[in-house]
């Protein structure tokens, strides 16, 4: 019976492992979280206007949906996250060890050390991203990181705007007009890198 059991696990193991080097299933992932996101996108914009224009008679569900923008921004956010690691995955061949998956920098949520990571790796990516990319994926990052799931952060700090490179003042959990065009951009380049560099 323990023969059975481990060789079970084995093949397990096996999937596992073959599944998470597998450069297809990462890039699939994040379509698939970008199309997640794009879904709500509408909502998020028709509740919105609703309050905003306060000339319709506004219904609960309209305030529901005014208030997914953290919630977007998080799957936006994941969609690049899983998209970074596959190019990680594309340059390095595995990220799995004895049947676990390895760790990434930092806590793996943020967005630009990911790409640093990628780009100082063995098979070098070279992901070059403009000053609004980098602005984004820092955002991007608060949502997949704590905004998208709770209420606070562990410390009040992060709440408090955040000096960028240029020396503005930004509030990390911001929603920026022209978010989802930059994210459109950026997803755009990075799957074409991924793609042209899979096969």
């Amino acid at each position: 019976m323990e023969s059975n059991h481990v060789h079970e696990e084995d093949v397990w193991k096996e999937m596992f492992t073959r599944t998470a080097d597998e450069p297809i299933v990462w890039l699939v992932k994040a379509k698939e979280l970008n199309f997640a996101a794009k879904i709500l996108l509408p909502k998020l914009e028709e509740g919105t206007k609703k309050i905003m224009n306060m000339e319709e008679e506004l219904l609960e569900e309209d305030f529901y949906n005014s208030w997914l923008t953290s919630t977007l921004m998080m799957l936006l956010g994941y969609s690049l996250e899983v998209l970074i690691k596959g190019i990680y995955l594309i340059n390095n061949k595995t990220i799995v060890t004895n049947g676990t998956l390895n760790r990434w920098p930092g806590n793996g949520h943020s967005l630009l050390q990911l790409v640093e990571f990628v780009n100082k790796s063995d098979g070098g990516a070279t992901i070059t991203l403009s000053k609004d990319e980098q602005y984004l994926l820092i955002r991007l990052s608060e949502f997949t990181i704590w905004a998208g799931k709770y209420p606070i952060p562990k410390n009040y700090k992060t709440k408090m705007p955040q000096e960028m490179s240029d020396g503005s003042r930004v509030i990390l959990t911001s929603f920026i007009s022209g978010d989802i065009e930059t994210f459109d951009r950026l997803f755009i380049k990075l799957s074409t890198y991924y793609e042209a560099n899979s096969s």
